[in-house]
């Protein structure tokens, strides 16, 4: 089971994500770093023993004013493996990045053939909310869950399934929705509700290949005495 660190960010710093409700992200506010400084909350990770960073970045998701040179300069400063959404909804959006693993967001995805088009390495993130898929498109969960499967697109690194309105709230995976991507796709790394040790064990039992945490470790819930084993 792999366990990755979140790092949401907006205005270009580190905040903390409630809820999938943008407008109500403050500044991070952490007992692993004093700062909201991105870098800073990195090297932080990097120091509790992660060794990768997932990074939501919402001005690119939100406004395609994407913070590259942050994420760059995490990438270069850190040993992380990073990968990040950025708001990707153009194949030259993809040529925007260096030495990270580009996410593909369904909230942003302009169309179900774009990925088909891409010719590199990405990750895929199957972005919810309360069970209903975000994407421009209209299509359903289910619909887009069994089109990617037809399509078998070989160049995908991951698979992340988020549901958004748990993030923040400490109220548990959603396993019903990790359990069906995992279903039909036989993969995924589920983000959003993590809380404790018991959750993460939730998702191991469900077959998840990895799971992400932001809060948890910002409120100190998990720590490294309790992460024993999956670092």
């Amino acid at each position: 089971m792999r366990v990755i660190p979140v790092l949401d960010l907006m205005n270009g710093i580190a905040v903390r994500a409630v809820e999938g409700n943008r407008t109500e992200y403050m500044p991070l506010k952490s007992v692993l770093c004093s700062s909201s400084d991105a870098l800073d909350v990195a090297k932080a990770y990097e120091g509790f023993g992660f060794k990768e960073l997932y990074i939501a970045d919402l001005d690119g998701i939100l406004k395609g004013q994407p913070n590259l040179d942050i994420i760059q300069g995490i990438t270069d400063k850190t040993n992380l493996g990073v990968m990040a959404d950025y708001g990707i909804s153009r194949l030259e959006d993809l040529d925007l990045f260096g030495g990270f693993m580009p996410v593909v967001g369904t909230e942003t995805l302009p169309s179900l053939d774009f990925l088909e088009k891409i010719g590199q390495r990405f990750a895929l993130s199957i972005d919810t909310r309360n069970g209903v898929l975000m994407n421009n498109l209209g299509v359903t969960l289910d619909f887009f869950v069994d089109f990617f499967k037809n399509k078998k697109i070989g160049n995908v690194a991951d698979i992340v399934v988020l549901d958004l309105s748990r993030a923040g709230t400490g109220k548990g995976p959603n396993v019903e929705l990790c359990t069906k991507v995992i279903g039909k796709l036989g993969r995924a790394i589920y983000g959003c509700g993590v809380d404790s040790i018991g959750d993460i064990k939730k998702l191991v039992a469900c077959g998840a290949d990895g799971v992400l945490i932001g809060s948890a470790l910002h409120n100190g819930n998990l720590n490294r005495h309790s992460l024993i084993g999956y670092l």
